[in-house]
């Protein structure tokens, strides 16, 4: 909520003002879904784990924020119980606009306490070549990976880092279209 009340949030500067089609494929408890679908974008977001799935999902539907705007938001988001590898597979080419990825970071931030309930739960699986190759053949114009800084996964592919100075998560992107 201190996001979508602070009116200026990194990831809706990155996806950009229009209207766009975004595939979350890192569910987990849905807050970056949530801000994506507050900018008024169409947010399906996908979850591994089935216990995640179910409390999240039905957290979207029947929770009261106090806040319409976030209220809209989470009822707006579509969740599916699936593996992103496998729905990826399933799914036609240049489907979606934005395919996003906030894996489970590789390094721990102590100040970030929020998962430390579902850690046990939580799908661990890291970005690999084959999820990357579905991901841009669903994509229409970017994939976004969030990760924190010291993350290898910014060296392992071909990713335009946007540094956050002061923050330890950084936002990378695939651009498939200029």
């Amino acid at each position: 909520m201190l996001r979508i009340k602070s009116g200026r949030d990194p990831l809706l500067e990155l996806i950009g003002p229009s209207k766009k089609t975004i595939l979350d494929c890192t569910m987990g408890l849905a807050s970056d879904s949530i801000v994506l679908a507050s900018g008024g974008h169409q947010v399906t977001a996908l979850e591994s784990s089935q216990l995640i799935h179910f409390i999240v999902s039905h957290g979207l539907q029947d929770v009261d924020s106090g806040n319409t705007l976030v209220n809209t938001a989470m009822r707006s988001i579509q969740t599916k119980w699936i593996d992103s590898l496998t729905y990826l597979k399933e799914q036609n080419s240049r489907s979606v606009d934005v395919v996003y990825f906030d894996p489970m970071f590789s390094q721990e931030i102590k100040e970030s306490q929020n998962l430390a309930g579902l850690v046990e739960m939580a799908d661990r699986s890291r970005l690999t070549e084959e999820l990357l190759l579905e991901a841009k053949r669903v994509a229409k114009e970017k994939i976004v990976i969030k990760a924190h800084f010291r993350d290898s996964i910014f060296e392992e592919f071909d990713f335009i880092r946007h540094r956050r100075p002061n923050q330890k998560c950084h936002y990378r992107e695939i651009r498939l279209k200029e």
